[in-house]
C-alpha cells in the first residue's frame, strides 16, 4: 500500500493554538501557517500528483533514431496510456537535442491530454535546441490551456530566456499569467528585476501584486517596505498575505505595528497566520515592543496565541527585551501559549529561568512538562533543583518526558543522575536509549565504559552504532563494532582504571587512524559517502521533474539525474547490512512510500524495491516538507537520507520554515536527518536542515 501525505485529517488539528479553519486541516493549514502561502495561481493539474504512482516506460535502447521513439509514443496512445509510461518515452525523444526531437514533441502536442501535454511541453525544455524556445513562445503565448501556458512559462525560466518573458510580462493581460512569470523569474534569480517587482506592486492585478510582494521580500527591497506596508490592506486577500514577509524583512517598526493592529483587527484565519509568520521575524527590541505591547494588554485568545507563536520565535534575537512577557505568558491557560512561552524562555534564558522551568516540570499538563524538559534540556549545565526534579520523570508513561528528561540530565553532574541516565540504556524506545548515550558521553568513569559494552551487547537499532563512536571517544580505543574485542578489553581492566583524558583519547584515536591510512580497513556500507547504520533507514528520493535533466553526457546514450541517482540508490539497497530496516519515500508535487513500515534487507524486500525504482519516472513539483513529514511518520524509522536537485515548489516552500518545523517534528524523535544536494538545490539550506537534525550534508554536484 501506498500512502499520500496529507491524506488523513486528523493530522495537526491546530498550530500553535491557531485553530484550522472549518474543514481545513493537515498539510493545507501547515502550508498557510509557515507562511509559504502563495497567490492562486494555476496548480499543477491534480493528475500530475498520481505520477509516483505511475509505472515508467522502458526507454529505446541507447542510440535509437528518432522514429523508433516517436513509434514508442505512437503505440503508447493507441494502448490508451497516459501517465508516466507516456511521459518517460516523450523524454526519451528529448534527450535526442535535435531539431528534429523538436518537431516531433510540437506535433505531438496537440493529440497529448493531462499529464502526457505537461511532459512534452517540459521535454520540450530538455531539447536544449533554438527551435524548443520558439515552440515554447508560442504555447506561453497562444494556448487556451491555462496549464500549458504556465507550465511553458516555468520552462523557459529555467532555461534562463529571460529577455523574452520580461517582454511577454509587458504585453500578457491575463494577471495570473503575469503574476507567474514574475514569479518564475524570482525562482530562478534573474537579474535586474528591482523596478520591475517595484512597479508591480501597483498593478491592478491581485495576482500581479502578490507576486511583487513575494518579490520584495526575496529581493530584500528596502524601497519596497512602504509599499508592503501599505498592501496589508490591500483589497486582495494574496496580495495581504504576501505582503505580511515582505513588510517583515523591509518595513521596520511600522511594518510590525500595523502588522500587529491587523492581526488584532482581522477574523480572516488564512491572513492572521500570515501574518503571526510575520511577525515572527521581529529582529529588534524596536520591532518587538508593539508585539510584547499588546501581548500584555490583548483578551482575544486567538489573538493571544499568535503573539506567543511570534515571541517565542523571536525570543532569541532581543532576548532582554521579551524576557518578562515570555514569564507572564508561561503561566498561561492555554497550553499552546505556554508551549510558545517557553520555547522563547529557552532562547532568551533570562535570570531565574531554571527555577521557572522546574517548577513547571510539576506541571499538571504532562505536555507542558515535556516542554519544560525540552527547555533544560538547551540549558547546558543544570542547577541542582532542577536536576532533583527531572529524575522522577525518568520513569514516566510518556515518551516524550522520559526523552526530553534524558536529555536533559547531559547537563547533570550528581552521581545519582549518572546512575539514573546508566539506567535508561535499558529503555524500551530507542530514541531514549540514544539520548542516553549522548548524555553519559560527558561522564568519564569505568561504570559508565561498563554500562555501554553492555548495552552494546544486546543493541540492533542505530543506538549501537552511537556507542561504538561513544567508547573510542570515552577510552581512546578502536575496537569500533567489534562487541567482543570491547568486552574481552573491558574485562581485562585493572580494578583501578580510569577513562583517559579527552585530549589523550582523541590523540589515540588520532594516531590510529594514522596508522591504519593505505590499510585494508572494515568494509563499511555507505549512501553517498555516509556510513548507513544499523536499525530503521528511510531514503527519499527526488522524483521531480528537474530530475529528468542531464547528469552525464558521456556514454552514447545521456543519463539523467534520475537514472544516475536510482541507480546509487539500488546499488546501497543492494549492499544493506543484515541489521538495517528500511523503507523508501518517493516525492514529486506529493510524496509516498513504498511500505507502509520498514521492511527487513532481505533479498526479497530489496529486489522489490529495485524493480519499483525501476518502475518509477520523474515529473512534477518538490515537495520536500512533504516527503519528510511522511518519512517521520514511518514507524521506529531512525535515519533519513534525503536526496534533492532543486529548491521547495510545493506545500511548504521557506527553506527557514521547514527547518523549523520539520526539527520541532523531529523533537521528540531523535530522528536523524542526513541531506544531499544534486542540481540546483541549496547547500546552505540543506546543510541547515541536515544540522538542526543531527545529521550531514554532502554536496553531490
Amino acid at each position: 500500500m501506498l500512502r499520500e501525505t496529507g491524506a488523513e485529517a486528523k493530522r495537526l488539528e491546530e498550530y500553535h493554538g491557531i485553530p484550522p479553519p472549518a474543514g481545513e486541516t493537515g498539510s493545507r493549514l501547515e502550508t498557510r501557517i509557515e507562511g509559504s502561502w502563495s497567490p492562486p495561481l494555476p496548480l499543477l493539474p491534480a493528475f500530475l500528483l498520481l505520477l509516483p504512482l505511475l509505472p515508467a516506460a522502458q526507454e529505446p535502447a541507447a542510440g535509437a533514431p528518432l522514429a523508433e521513439r516517436v513509434a514508442e509514443v505512437e503505440r503508447l496512445l493507441e494502448a490508451g496510456e497516459s501517465g508516466g509510461r507516456l511521459g518517460a518515452a516523450l523524454h526519451a525523444i528529448a534527450n535526442l537535442k535535435s531539431e528534429g526531437a523538436v518537431r516531433a514533441l510540437a506535433d505531438l502536442l496537440p493529440r497529448l491530454e493531462g499529464l502526457g501535454r505537461a511532459a512534452a511541453i517540459q521535454a520540450l525544455g530538455m531539447c536544449d535546441h533554438p527551435a524548443a524556445l520558439e515552440e515554447l513562445h508560442r504555447v506561453a503565448r497562444e494556448s487556451k490551456s491555462m496549464p500549458d501556458r504556465t507550465m511553458a512559462v516555468r520552462v523557459l525560466a529555467g532555461e534562463k530566456d529571460v529577455e523574452w518573458l520580461l517582454g511577454f510580462f509587458k504585453k500578457e493581460k491575463n494577471g495570473v499569467i503575469r503574476a507567474r512569470i514574475l514569479e518564475e523569474l524570482l525562482r530562478v534569480q534573474a537579474e535586474g528585476l528591482d523596478e520591475l517587482v517595484l512597479r508591480s506592486a501597483r498593478d491592478k492585478s491581485g495576482e500581479v501584486r502578490a507576486a511583487a510582494m513575494k518579490g520584495i521580500a526575496d529581493l530584500r527591497l528596502a524601497k519596497g517596505g512602504r509599499l508592503a506596508v501599505k498592501t496589508l490592506k490591500d483589497s486582495s486577500l494574496a496580495a495581504r498575505v504576501a505582503a505580511c514577509r515582505a513588510a517583515a524583512l523591509t518595513g521596520g517598526v511600522t511594518a510590525f505595528r500595523t502588522m500587529v493592529a491587523e492581526l488584532q483587527k482581522t477574523k480572516n484565519r488564512t491572513f492572521r497566520a500570515a501574518l503571526t509568520e510575520g511577525l515572527a521575524l521581529a529582529a529588534t527590541a524596536e520591532e518587538m515592543a508593539p508585539i510584547i505591547t499588546a501581548a500584555g494588554r490583548e483578551k482575544d485568545p486567538e489573538v493571544i496565541a499568535c503573539l506567543a507563536v511570534a515571541l517565542g520565535e523571536a525570543a532569541g534575537r532581543a532576548p532582554a527585551a521579551c524576557a518578562e512577557i515570555l514569564v507572564k505568558l508561561a503561566g498561561s491557560q492555554s497550553p499552546q501559549v505556554r508551549e510558545n512561552a517557553i520555547r522563547g524562555l529557552a532562547a532568551a534564558r533570562p535570570a531565574g529561568i531554571q527555577s521557572l522551568l522546574a517548577d513547571l516540570l510539576e506541571h499538571e499538563s504532562p505536555v507542558t512538562r515535556a516542554d519544560a524538559a525540552w527547555a533544560l534540556a538547551e540549558m547546558g549545565e543544570l542547577e541542582p533543583e532542577a536536576e532533583a526534579r527531572l529524575l522522577p520523570l525518568l520513569g514516566a508513561d510518556s515518551l516524550s518526558l522520559r526523552l526530553n528528561a534524558t536529555r536533559a540530565l547531559a547537563g547533570a553532574a550528581g552521581e545519582e543522575a549518572v546512575a539514573a541516565l546508566r539506567g535508561m540504556l535499558d529503555d524500551m524506545s530507542w530514541s531514549v536509549r540514544s539520548a542516553a548515550v549522548a548524555a553519559l558521553r560527558r561522564h568519564r568513569d569505568r561504570e559508565v565504559v561498563g554500562a555501554l559494552i553492555a548495552r552494546m551487547e544486546v543493541e540492533d537499532s542505530r543506538v549501537f552504532d552511537e556507542i561504538a563512536d561513544a567508547l573510542g571517544e570515552l577510552t581512546g580505543e578502536t575496537f569500533g563494532a567489534n562487541v567482543g574485542s570491547w568486552r574481552h578489553w573491558f574485562d581485562d581492566l585493572p580494578a583501578d582504571w580510569r577513562p583517559p583524558a579527552p585530549e589523550e583519547a582523541r590523540r589515540r584515536l588520532a594516531a590510529a587512524a594514522a596508522a591504519r591510512t593505505g590499510r585494508p580497513g572494515e568494509t563499511v556500507t555507505d549512501y553517498h559517502g555516509i556510513p548507513i547504520p544499523r536499525g530503521g533507514v528511510v531514503f527519499i528520493l527526488d522524483v521531480s521533474g528537474s530530475m529528468n535533466e542531464v547528469w552525464d553526457e558521456r556514454g552514447t546514450e545521456p543519463v539523467t539525474r534520475f537514472q544516475h541517482f536510482s541507480q546509487v540508490l539500488k546499488n546501497a539497497l543492494a549492499n544493506l547490512p543484515a541489521t538495517t530496516r528500511f523503507d523508501l519515500v518517493l516525492f514529486s508535487s506529493s510524496a509516498h512510500a513504498w511500505r507502509p513500515r520498514l521492511v527487513s534487507g532481505s533479498n526479497e524486500n530489496i529486489e522489490e524495491a529495485r524493480r519499483y525504482l525501476d518502475n518509477m519516472g520523474a515529473f512534477g513539483g518538490t515537495n520536500l516538507f512533504g516527503a519528510l513529514e511522511l518519512a517521520l511518520s514511518i514507524p521506529d524509522a531512525q535515519t533519513v537520507f534525503l536526496l534533492t536537485d532543486g529548491e521547495p515548489t510545493v506545500g511548504v516552500t521557506l527553506p527557514d520554515a521547514i527547518v523549523r518545523k520539520i526539527a520541532r517534528l523531529n523533537r521528540d524523535k531523535r530522528v536523524i536527518i542526513h541531506t544531499l544536494a544534486a542540481g540546483e538545490a541549496s547547500a546552505e539550506f540543506l546543510a541547515d536542515l541536515a544540522a538542526a537534525n543531527g545529521g550531514r550534508m554532502v554536496d553531490l554536484r
